[in-house]
């Protein structure tokens, strides 16, 4: 079994782009039923960026409440609020999805390198699954080519 040099660069591109989320996180560890922590993603949740929006939306108000009313000035602002706020919940979602596929390519390598550490048959079926399961997910939120070439090997081997 080979680890692609594309898919390690991939992985490595979104762990530098993509890995830190600060106080806005979308990712929580939660028991299943049977007692496993898993991964659940909140995606297109209010973000940094709306956060940072609704700041800037605030001082602009306020400033426009000191003048005198001119509804010529509050029509349009009200329409250009509408299109701002939908252009940040895009963006925190995008970047919300790249988290998850940042989380999906680093445990389908993790899993990989340890598969490639065991020597017992069925443990390493057991990580290439997870890998295999991983790499799928990841492969539903974005279109990269490293990502479909690491799924057709690790299919191809197991």
């Amino acid at each position: 079994m080979t680890i692609l040099d594309e898919f390690k660069e991939l992985n490595e591109l979104y762990n530098k782009r993509y890995k830190r989320q600060g106080s806005f996180r979308s990712l929580k560890m939660m028991k299943n039923s049977k007692g496993e922590r898993e991964p659940v993603f909140y995606v297109g949740v209010p973000g940094m960026m709306v956060a940072l929006t609704f700041t800037l939306v605030m001082i602009c108000t306020v400033y426009l409440l000191y003048l005198p009313f001119m509804w010529y000035v509050w029509v349009p602002y009200v329409i250009v609020l509408v299109f701002v706020f939908r252009i940040s919940l895009k963006y925190d979602k995008a970047k919300q999805i790249r988290y998850m596929v940042c989380f999906f390519l680093s445990n389908a390598l993790n899993s990989m390198e340890q598969a490639i550490d065991v020597s017992d048959e069925n443990e390493k079926k057991s990580y290439y699954t997870k890998a295999l399961d991983f790499l799928e997910k990841a492969d539903k939120c974005v279109d990269e080519s490293a990502i479909k070439a690491q799924i057709d090997i690790l299919r191809a081997d197991y």
